[in-house]
């Protein structure tokens, strides 16, 4: 029996999965529908290139918990195609015979993604990629890298419609083009040179429907019938390929029976309920809103960026002083080991007190990004209130004005009396009335779209300072002082070299009757007693990287303090125009 005879086939792919792991491009997404078998092409994508040793893969979901069945389904095929390869529960890893691995891992909260600093991986697998935002994905984009020779670095990810970054990966993937069409981008990059090149990158969707896996359906036919008795806006995510509708199907069954009920209790005829119809809500947006302003008042890295100008000045000064020349070292030995070491002392007295300020702002930052987790929590819930508020008002204008007003109206045309006429007149402009805090509380929705992003974006920039301060603390500090005592070693050997010259001189004068053979290899040596001197050029190269270095994380401070000054004067018109617009209403 040969051995493609003795073969067991583990796994198969339908059609559809084979398009989607046949294509080229860096990104694909596989979505749309449940059953499709989107997580098994992903599982199976990530085996590609475990032949090579160094091969690395990542496989993401939003939370641990919800890793279980991806593993269980690795247990099944992975060690029946490789029953060698072994899995660490702990680390959540796969080590196959080469030496490959793959990772199962989450990013729960936006600030989780850091827990993937510095890593590399050749392949990255996204499965439910609608869980995520746009900021976790476009950060795992840049540890999407080879991690040695010879492996294909690509990203793949699946879906279903629905989530919180639904918006975001529709207008990545799905708008753009039509399914199967390649999405190409172009970059430009500049080199250090100064010139620019002209870089692509492509991605593609791939659309994926229950009845595009017919081994599922036959081995379970009350499959699609389960499916097809599902809530219509589950069944909407889970069956096709569409969004759900912006109705009251994105509301769960409860929260439906909730709007009913609400609509039903809502009387147009009362004109304080009209006016504080989702008063409350708006209150809480406005608190909100205020909160979020003094959130991006508090950002100011000034003080910081203050202590950075003073330690880039005092280098800079102690680089001048040195353009003397290597050659004043000889001079005044002692003195100018003096003056290097109160010129350090200075120095290190300002670097510590910035790593003292740094420390500080850095556990604040990470306080206010669990903070701004909590109000993006909050803005969600927010902006679920609204939308109720706002579905079960239309439910119930539609309902008056199809019922109630048609009866006043129908009435007055039937008994042509004045008083029936304008009782259909006032009913239809409390209907209209009503119309209008509907379109008030649509506003005040859009509000908290809007606040969305923006409380990502402040966010963000203080993860990026946090990571910056690490960087500074953990790496550039550190190397500067480093340098700096080297400098001084370089000093101290440099003086002794002097001394050793001066007793090498005066020995050749006591010894000058002596041969001459003994001259010469007096004097060599001492020539060679001078060789192997650090060249100060080094040193004064080494402080101009450090200055440099420092000199980025300035324009980094100064662009985010920006940002958010641009953030809060858009803020501050936001609120006046809607105030504005408001009393406009009023009047």
């Amino acid at each position: 029996m040969s051995r493609t005879e003795r073969a067991v086939i583990v796994w198969k792919p339908q059609p559809r999965q084979l398009e989607f792991m046949r294509r080229p491009e860096p990104e694909a997404l596989y979505g749309g529908a449940a059953g499709g078998g989107k997580s098994d092409a992903l599982l199976i994508e990530a085996l590609r290139q475990v032949h090579i040793p160094h091969y690395r893969a990542l496989i993401l979901r939003k939370t641990y918990p919800q890793l279980s069945d991806l593993v269980d389904k690795s247990q099944m095929y992975y060690r029946r195609a490789f029953p060698e390869a072994q899995y660490n529960a702990t680390s959540h890893v796969w080590v196959f015979p080469s030496g490959a691995k793959i990772w199962f891992g989450s990013m729960q909260y936006t600030k989780d993604r850091t827990n993937y600093q510095g890593k590399a991986y050749d392949f990255i697998g996204f499965d439910e990629l609608t869980h995520f935002e746009w900021d976790e994905y476009s950060y795992m984009m840049s540890r999407n890298r080879p991690t040695g020779p010879g492996t294909r670095v690509y990203m793949r990810a699946t879906t279903n419609p629905g989530g919180i970054g639904h918006g975001w990966v529709k207008a990545r993937f799905i708008t753009p083009a039509p399914p199967g069409t390649p999405i190409v981008e172009e970059y430009t990059v500049r080199r250090p040179d100064g010139t620019e090149q002209k870089l692509q990158r492509a991605r593609v969707f791939i659309p994926s429907s229950i009845f595009d896996n017919p081994a599922l359906l036959q081995n379970d036919p009350g499959y699609l019938a389960s499916l097809a008795a599902m809530p219509e806006a589950e069944k909407q995510a889970v069956v096709k390929t569409e969004e759900p509708p912006m109705d009251e199907t994105i509301l769960t069954e409860e929260e439906r029976k909730m709007v009913d009920e609400f609509a039903k209790q809502i009387d147009l005829t009362n004109s304080g309920l009209v006016l504080q119809y989702g008063a409350g809500t708006q209150k809480k947006m406005a608190d909100f809103s205020e909160s979020a302003l003094e959130n991006v008042k508090s950002k100011d890295l000034g003080e910081v960026g203050e202590l950075l100008s003073g330690v880039v000045k005092e280098l800079k000064s102690f680089d001048e002083e040195e353009e003397k020349g290597f050659f004043g070292i000889f001079k005044k030995a002692s003195n100018k080991i003096e003056s290097m070491k109160v010129k350090y002392a200075k120095a290190e007295t300002n670097v510590n007190e910035i790593v003292k300020v740094l420390e500080s702002h850095q556990v604040q930052m990470l306080k206010d990004v669990a903070l701004l987790d909590k109000m993006y929590e909050l803005n969600l819930t927010y902006f679920k209130e609204l939308s109720m508020y706002i579905l079960a008002g239309k439910k119930k204008l539609e309902e008056a004005r199809s019922t109630q007003l048609a009866e006043l109206m129908a009435k007055a045309e039937r008994t042509g009396l004045p008083e029936d006429a304008q009782a259909a007149k006032d009913f239809d402009a409390m209907c209209n009335r009503f119309e209008k805090k509907l379109h008030d509380l649509e506003l005040t929705r859009m509000i908290s779209i809007q606040t969305a992003p923006q409380i990502r974006l402040v966010q963000n920039n203080d993860t990026l300072m946090v990571e910056k301060i690490q960087s500074t603390i953990v790496n550039t500090i550190p190397l500067w002082k480093s340098q700096m005592v080297l400098a001084l070693g370089v000093e101290h050997s440099t003086q002794a070299a002097a001394a050793q010259r001066q007793v090498t001189d005066m020995t050749n004068e006591l010894l000058r009757k002596n041969a001459e053979k003994l001259k010469i290899a007096t004097t060599e040596t001492a020539k060679e007693s001078e060789r192997g001197i650090v060249d100060i050029e080094t040193l004064k190269a080494t402080n101009e990287t450090l200055i440099s270095t420092l000199d980025e994380v300035m324009a980094i401070q100064k662009e985010g303090r920006e940002k958010r000054q641009a953030a809060e004067a858009e803020l501050k018109v936001m609120e006046q125009d809607l105030k504005t617009k408001l009393l406009e209403i009023h009047s």
